[in-house]
């Protein structure tokens, strides 16, 4: 409770106070950081799909992904990644398992959007470690995950009632996802990918000084999105496939908080639900080399285009 006077007489009582709504502009990044991050880990999920199975196995991949989440607001994201590790696939008698190890970095830029025009813009880069694991049964059905962490650095440079101001913030990351399928046949050439996933991202907290002089200190961020989906494999010849599917994700978290001297900024919210449209290649162009090539495209809550390509070399 705030108390003013004046001449021991009392004027006024303010039991609250609140920051003005453009400090939204000022939570933004850590939405697009969370987009950033999640865009690699559908680089990994790619990845996985395309392992050959063999007993050991480099692998590589690069994408790319022009984004646009609403939050209430919106964020649009432009960010490339990039995955290498190693895997391997050990023979057992109701199935094939297969396990690895990778690196991964990613770097990317951001534009964040109030209705009333307020905006702000930056650009991050993170990198990290991680494992994964995966069983296949030989009748098709499969299920795995993997596990990743590492330390995300952001910028941000703004306008907040014509006062321009600026940041730089960095916190640890941790990503999980957990996946399960089964795969049958169509048809001679054709088969059907039936699957079900869930991704979740947890950003830590950090604070942040504004070059106007405040400090803001953020709050962690938890990222839930589940994913039902098909993807239709078609046999082009024994070194090659081609393929497409669909795919609806809902995300259930996200929701990105602030503080100053106690006071909570707005906080921009990116619950909601997306589709998904992916077509893919995939084929042998040696003896020892399988690349990977795919589109995918957003609708929904989550709009923009994706791509990545994937090389794993046999041992």
């Amino acid at each position: 409770l705030d108390i003013f006077t004046r001449n021991n007489d009392l004027v006024a009582a303010i039991k609250s106070k609140k920051l003005d709504d453009d400090t939204k502009i000022l939570v933004e990044p850590r939405v697009a950081t969370t987009s950033m991050i999640n865009s690699n880990l559908g680089l990994l999920d790619e990845v996985e799909k395309n392992l050959v199975k063999s007993d050991f196995e480099i692998i590589a991949a690069v994408g790319g992904a022009d984004l646009r989440t609403k939050s209430g607001s919106y964020v649009d994201t432009r960010s490339t990644g990039a995955i290498v590790g190693a895997a391997r696939t050990l023979k057992k008698a109701d199935g094939l398992l297969t396990f690895g190890a990778f690196a991964e970095y990613g770097r990317g830029n951001y534009s964040a959007h109030l209705d009333n025009g307020t905006s702000g813009w930056g650009n991050a880069n993170f990198g990290g470690l991680g494992i994964f694991v995966e069983k296949e049964d030989y009748d098709g059905a499969y299920y795995g995950g993997s596990l990743r962490g590492g330390r995300i650095s952001t910028d941000f440079r703004g306008i907040i009632n014509d006062t321009s101001t600026s940041y730089d913030s960095d916190n640890n990351y941790y990503a999980l996802h957990l996946a399960g399928g089964r795969k049958f046949a169509v048809s001679p050439k054709g088969t059907m990918d039936i699957y079900g996933k869930a991704f979740y991202t947890y950003q830590e907290g950090t604070g942040a000084k504004l070059s106007t002089g405040e400090h803001y200190q953020f709050g962690s961020v938890n990222s839930l999105r589940l994913r039902l989906g098909g993807r239709y494999n078609y046999k082009i010849n024994d070194q090659s496939i081609v393929y497409a599917g669909l795919a609806y994700e809902y995300e259930f978290g996200g929701k990105a908080t602030a503080t100053y001297q106690g006071e909570s900024a707005p906080s921009p919210n990116p619950r909601g639900g997306s589709g998904m449209l992916e077509l893919g290649w995939k084929g042998k162009t040696s003896k020892a080399m399988t690349v990977g090539v795919k589109m995918n495209g957003w609708v929904g809550h989550k709009q923009g285009i994706g791509g990545t390509v994937t090389m794993n070399w046999e041992f």
